[in-house]
């Protein structure tokens, strides 16, 4: 059974092969030598892909059919030389005398009260019942991979009593198998005291989006508005775009920044930037909901005079008495998060919501919300993506130490937390291996 949308025959068709040693599946346009000279099959092309009409295919080495009346042969010429491993001039095409439009005949069988054309449910069941076994016993087996572009991993021959691949597999099954084994037996049910999901980062961002969805909607119904403070970063770049192909009701929702660099929000580095781009211009959101930090004022980056910081935390305090619903961080390589700088100032600030930030390892100064107004938030999702952070993943497990590491220092007042980690970050040498 070969299926998927990659394959090389973007056709349907059914095609029955005659007992030989071995079989083309796929890539087979470049396989007409000495090995495949004998194929003997028959094609019914459904639809004609390369083919000029659907028809049926015979191969010229197994007989000259008897036509009926309803068939005429017709000549072969396509762009390929050839077809299901043979040449095109080994086949004879029949195409249909008349090609009816296959509504008109459904219609017309309809009305005449002609059932021969239709599957009834009693035939239906025992063509469904010819996969049961193949079912039941491939449960366990891992379907072969193919790879697109002419690829022939799939072709395999008769091998004793058994079918083999001609090609070996690259993945050796039994350390595939303890490769998954070792991935769900790894991974606890929390991380820092905290519920821990740890799975594939298309999944990982997939489940982050469905529960920011969820929750807005359930925020929404008590008609409050839902307030989502975000990061900036590649990964969390991809989870905006997945909430920009979400239906939520943008008019109710609020979008802050956690941090932000001292650049203008037009830079390349400007976590707003990415914020706008990936998520911003493509829903309806009202102007009034979208909240980037003031790090540019009047062309003035980050000046400290101008209290921006200040300006930032009215904002907060007049839109949502700072109270976040939704707050999105990340972990960087050196344990710092949103721009909580390791042993910065801002890591022991007791008032204020709002601050900048800077150390020598930061090129330019950063505006950060503090540990304040993130740990009074509802909901904080803490979301770590790829092998490069799986040091410093393994090294919060043996420090409580926040002035070093200033992700410990994120402890919810009354909402959750949950920690977002995909394999890489989580087992990188095992998934690197075999990924």
């Amino acid at each position: 059974m070969v299926a998927g949308k990659h394959l090389d025959e973007r056709s349907s068709f059914i095609r029955v092969l005659f007992k030989n040693d071995r079989f083309c599946v796929s890539g087979c346009n470049k396989l007409n030598g000495s090995n495949y000279d004998n194929i003997r099959q028959i094609i019914f092309q459904i639809n004609p892909n390369e083919l000029p009409s659907p028809g049926i295919l015979i191969s010229k080495s197994l007989f000259k059919p008897y036509l009926p009346a309803a068939l005429k042969e017709l000549a072969i010429s396509t762009g390929h030389t050839g077809l299901y491993g043979q040449s095109i001039n080994d086949f004879h095409f029949y195409i249909p005398i008349e090609d009816r439009d296959a509504y008109t005949a459904v219609i017309d069988d309809l009305y005449l009260g002609i059932k021969t054309g239709f599957v009834s449910t009693g035939r239906l069941s025992k063509l469904w019942h010819i996969w049961s076994q193949a079912i039941e016993e491939t449960a366990l087996v891992e379907p072969r991979k193919y790879l697109e572009g002419g690829d022939q991993s799939l072709n395999f021959f008769i091998a004793s009593d058994k079918l083999q691949f001609i090609r070996p597999s690259i993945v050796v099954e039994d350390l595939d198998a303890d490769l998954k084994q070792m991935k769900y037996n790894s991974i606890p049910a929390t991380y820092l005291g905290q519920p821990l999901i740890v799975i594939e980062e298309s999944d990982l961002l997939q489940a982050l989006a469905s529960h920011i969805h969820s929750l807005v909607w359930q925020t929404i119904q008590s008609k409050q508005s839902f307030h989502l403070a975000v990061s900036g970063g590649k990964t969390p770049g991809k989870l905006f775009k997945l909430l920009s192909q979400m239906q939520l009701p943008w008019q109710y929702i609020h979008l802050w920044l956690v941090d932000e660099r001292c650049v203008s929000l037009a830079d390349e580095d400007s976590n707003f930037n990415l914020l706008h781009s990936e998520l911003i211009k493509h829903v309806d959101i009202p102007y009034l909901n979208i909240h980037p930090m003031p790090v540019d004022n009047l062309g003035q980056i980050c000046n400290e005079a101008d209290q921006s910081d200040q300006a930032y935390e009215d904002s907060l305090n007049y839109f949502s008495k700072f109270k976040l619903n939704y707050v999105l961080l990340g972990i960087g390589t050196d344990g710092h998060t949103a721009s909580l700088m390791p042993n910065s100032d801002s890591l022991k600030e007791k008032h204020k919501f709002v601050t900048f930030t800077k150390t020598q390892n930061l090129k330019s100064k950063r505006m950060t919300m503090t540990y304040n107004l993130i740990n009074n938030a509802q909901h904080i999702s803490v979301l770590v993506t790829g092998s490069h952070k799986n040091n410093i993943v393994m090294e919060l497990l043996e420090s409580k130490n926040h002035l070093k590491y200033p992700i410990l220092g994120i402890k919810p007042i009354k909402g959750n937390m949950t920690f977002y980690i995909d394999f890489h970050a989580w087992l990188p040498k095992i998934v690197d291996i075999y990924s």
